[in-house]
């Protein structure tokens, strides 16, 4: 630090001192050729250089300096992060039973016409339906787009996993929205459970519930024997939830078969050799077991 006239110096006690840090002023920087107030061995550390560098400066320009610090420093993800958080509201507008729409596609294939008994009874219990949630346009691009960069080796959200809190957050119907089908679905009187990653809403009731909340009667039906029980026709819910609700799932109770089946297995002393075949795409394959 360079001296201001008036001020000595001493090579042992260094610099004359003020008595507050506060009427100390930056001058310059001293000479190359300048004496040194400690020896070779000593050196200040970073810290006290920056908290020397904050001493000298006035209260007005720290305050003004902090902001612009903290706003540069923090990681850009941080905010890119609370961004993606804050999804936009799908329902807008109100609920009205009045006014419903069909949920196509959520009739089970085997709930045909030659196999069906008639209506199932008004108290058949109906546990853990599954009501499917939409993602809007711009939530499906941004998880794309992540999960191809958690693949990337140079993106920076490489191997970067969400837990299901912030899948949810981030990916899922915003909490306006979560709290309008809730309410909706209890207002039927079903109990309603949901997921941490806000994919699904969990609920259970009757089949007299069901065809009251969406229209549809639940049906018994024989196929191959077994006896089974699902909806008759797709779904309907109010129109206003359409953009946040794609489906219902698990309005029946057909248990669902593996595509992939074992039709051959042989011991051939050692080693174990099974053929495997996929009927759906008529390929086949053989994996070995050593």
């Amino acid at each position: 630090m360079q001296l201001q006239s008036g001020e000595s110096w001493d090579k042992k006690a260094g610099p004359a001192r003020k008595e507050s840090c506060r009427v100390a002023r930056w001058i310059g920087p001293l000479p190359s050729s300048y004496p040194r107030p400690f020896s070779a061995g000593v050196a200040m550390s970073q810290g006290a250089e920056v908290m020397r560098a904050f001493c000298r400066l006035s209260a007005r320009v720290v305050f003004a300096i902090i902001p612009v610090f903290l706003a540069t420093n923090l990681p850009l993800a941080l905010f890119a992060q609370e961004a993606s958080v804050a999804p936009r509201p799908l329902i807008t507008q109100p609920v009205d039973e009045a006014q419903v729409t069909v949920l196509k596609g959520n009739t089970h294939r085997l709930a045909r016409p030659e196999f069906d008994l008639g209506s199932a009874p008004a108290t058949l219990p109906m546990q853990r339906m599954l009501l499917v949630l939409k993602r809007s346009p711009e939530q499906e691009s941004a998880l794309r787009k992540l999960l191809d960069d958690q693949q990337d080796k140079a993106s920076p959200n490489y191997h970067k996993w969400l837990t299901p809190e912030q899948f949810g957050q981030q990916f899922g119907p915003t909490h306006s929205d979560m709290q309008t089908i809730t309410a909706w679905l209890q207002s039927h009187g079903f109990p309603v459970g949901t997921t941490k990653g806000r994919t699904v809403l969990e609920f259970s009731g009757s089949a007299s519930q069901v065809k009251e909340a969406f229209h549809t009667a639940i049906h018994k039906y024989v196929v191959n024997g077994e006896q089974h029980w699902a909806n008759s026709s797709d779904p309907s819910i109010p129109t206003a939830l359409t953009p946040a609700v794609a489906g219902v799932l698990t309005l029946h109770n057909f248990v669902k078969k593996p595509q992939l089946h074992i039709f051959q297995h042989r011991v051939i002393h050692w080693r174990t050799v099974w053929q495997l075949r996929l009927p759906a795409c008529g390929r086949g394959w053989s994996v070995r077991s050593w």
